[in-house]
């Protein structure tokens, strides 16, 4: 039996009347582009000559080259389409942050829908699922469901969405 599209992927409040939205998740972080990168006497894409002991030279292609971009690039179009969903508390998202609570008590769209229907859907896009889930996580007091370590890259992607919502206060320790 297949999901409906309207069923949250994430349930962080069962009784929750926000569901975020988050579309083309997993986006490329900090994407490094060697064309901008200072010139070091060869190009990226080339091949580089290395000599060997019995006096010939072979080309070994460069590591690090172009398509591990191009993987990324791929994994990412396979997931553009995707959608993540979670549930949340209004509550919880206007205590921690005040971009949250602008859009739901303003007179925001959101804060529209949210009077009229009783919920609201508030979509983002890009953010890394992971990195949103953990950020939600910590918001709700869900300690069981945050990861007690995590990767740098993970927490360059937290703390860029944290920075974005406002929020930091409420994941400090």
């Amino acid at each position: 039996m297949s999901k409906a599209i309207s069923e949250p992927t994430h349930v962080i409040d069962p009784d929750g009347v926000v569901t975020i939205i988050l579309q083309n998740p997993d986006a490329p972080f900090a994407v490094w582009d060697d064309e901008n990168k200072e010139p070091t006497g060869h190009k990226g894409n080339e091949a580089s000559v290395t000599s060997q002991a019995n006096g010939t030279s072979e080309r070994v292609a460069k590591e690090g080259s172009n398509s591990d971009n191009a993987d990324a690039d791929e994994i990412y179009n396979s997931a553009k389409d995707k959608e993540i969903r979670y549930r949340v508390s209004a509550k919880h998202l206007m205590v921690a942050s005040p971009v949250f609570k602008k859009s739901l008590t303003c007179g925001w769209k959101e804060t529209d829908t949210l009077q009229s229907k009783g919920s609201v859907e508030i979509q983002v896009e890009k953010w890394d699922s992971e990195a949103l889930l953990i950020l939600l996580n910590v918001l709700h007091c869900r300690q069981r469901e945050i990861p007690r370590k995590v990767s740098l890259e993970l927490l360059a992607k937290i703390s860029v969405i944290v920075d974005y919502y406002q929020c930091i206060e409420s994941i400090e320790l």
